[in-house]
C-alpha cells in the first residue's frame, strides 16, 4: 500500500471516531445553539411543532414556545407504532437472579392494562 493511500485511510478512519463525531456535535451546538437544538428535537414526536426555540430573558429560558410533546409517548408509545415494537427495552435482574426480558411492546400492553383496571367500575355492598 502507498504512503498516500495509508495517509487517506487514517484520515478516514479518524474522522469516523466517536471522540470526532462528539466534537463535531459541541462544535455546532456551541455555534448555533437554538439551530442545534431544534434539529436534535425534531427526533422527537410533536404532537405541535415550537413557535419558536428560545426565549432567553436572563435568567429564564424558555425552550420549544408553542410546542407539545408528551415524554411518556416518545418513551414508548412511538416505538409500539414502529418496527421497534418487539425490541428489548429493558433487562431486568432481580436479587435472587431472577430476570426478565421486556420489549416496548411489553410496557405498553402493561401500561394499557393498568389503566383498563383503573377505570373498571367500582363495586360496592349494599
Amino acid at each position: 500500500m502507498s504512503t498516500e493511500v495509508t495517509n487517506l485511510y487514517r484520515e478516514k478512519t479518524r474522522k469516523m471516531t466517536y471522540g470526532h463525531k462528539l466534537k463535531q456535535l459541541q462544535d455546532a451546538a456551541l455555534k448555533d445553539p437554538e439551530r442545534f437544538w431544534s434539529e436534535v428535537a425534531r427526533n422527537l414526536y410533536w404532537f405541535r411543532t415550537w413557535d419558536k426555540v428560545l426565549e432567553w430573558d436572563p435568567p429564564f429560558a424558555k425552550w420549544f414556545v408553542g410546542g407539545l410533546t408528551n415524554a411518556s409517548y416518545n418513551c414508548l408509545d412511538a416505538h409500539v407504532r414502529s418496527a421497534t415494537k418487539n425490541k428489548v427495552a429493558i433487562f431486568w435482574e432481580g436479587e435472587p437472579g431472577d430476570r426478565r426480558v421486556l420489549t416496548y411492546f411489553d410496557l405498553w400492553r402493561g401500561g394499557e392494562q393498568v389503566c383498563g383496571r383503573a377505570q373498571e367500575p367500582r363495586r360496592r355492598e349494599g
